[in-house]
Order: C-alpha cells, then sequence, then structure tokens
C-alpha cells in the first residue's frame, strides 16, 4: 500500500480527518471511500502480509518550516490507513516500510509487488503499471 504523504497533505485546506472522510480523492491524497472502494476486491482469506510505503522526508526548501505540522498531519493518516487496514484485514500482519529507503528502492519495491494499492500522483501510477505488466494485481478506484 503506498500513501503520498508529506507535503501533499498541506495543499488542502482542513484537518486530515476531514481529507479522509471526504467524497472525493484529490490528486494524491486517496480517502476512505477509495478504500471502501477497493475492498470488495481485497483477496481477504488469502492476503497474509499489508506493507506500507510511504516517505515524510521529501518536502520542498519552502516547507522546511512546516516540519512539525507535515510530521503530525502524516502520522494521522497514516494511522487513519493502518486502522482501515487493521479492520478489514484482522488476520494480516501490517508493517511499514522504512521511510530511510531512498525513493528508488520503494519505487523498485512496489513495481516488484503482487498486490499493490496505489496512492496519488505519477510516481505510484508508474509503479502500478510496472507491476501490473510483471504479473501483479493493482487495486484501483475512481472515487
Amino acid at each position: 500500500v503506498h500513501l503520498r504523504i508529506g507535503d501533499t497533505l498541506l495543499l488542502p485546506p482542513g484537518t486530515v480527518d476531514a481529507l479522509w472522510a471526504a467524497q472525493k480523492s484529490d490528486r494524491y491524497i486517496r480517502p476512505r471511500g477509495f478504500y471502501e472502494c477497493i475492498a470488495p476486491q481485497l483477496p481477504n482469506a488469502t492476503l497474509t502480509h499489508v506493507v506500507f510505503v510511504a516517505s515524510n522526508v521529501h518536502i520542498n526548501v519552502a516547507q522546511l518550516w512546516q516540519g512539525a505540522d507535515i510530521e503530525r498531519r502524516s502520522e494521522r493518516y497514516k494511522a487513519l490507513v493502518d486502522a482501515w487496514f487493521a479492520h478489514r484485514l484482522p488476520h494480516a500482519r501490517r508493517a511499514w516500510r522504512s521511510e530511510h529507503f531512498a525513493p528508488d528502492h520503494d519505487f523498485a519495491y512496489m513495481a516488484a509487488a503482487r498486490h499493490l494499492v496505489p496512492g496519488g500522483g505519477g510516481y505510484a501510477a508508474a509503479a502500478a503499471t510496472l507491476a501490473e505488466r510483471a504479473g501483479g494485481r493493482v487495486y484501483a478506484c475512481q472515487v
């Protein structure tokens, strides 16, 4: 599961909880409705692990002074998504891939995934294309 966090959580107005409850995705942030939409597609009986890929370290220089707010908002979004998967896939082991991996390593990891829930943006879309070409299952929904 890829989450686009960090700078993108500063762009939309409102709280992270409001973004999570939104009816529509913005370009990067997936609301609860997106995950509810893909839920019927998930192979609940056979998925044993859910690995989250998210990095909070990629911000531009103008956003450095907002570091604490970016961190707080990112942690809240991660907690909401993690809780959703804990509820929907209670038997699956959930783990967070280290934020210390370079984006190239995360990209290769996602592109080789057998199951991928991409976050928003071109980075995740490119990884999803490669994962599909390699025979992986990509879960998408237009919300």
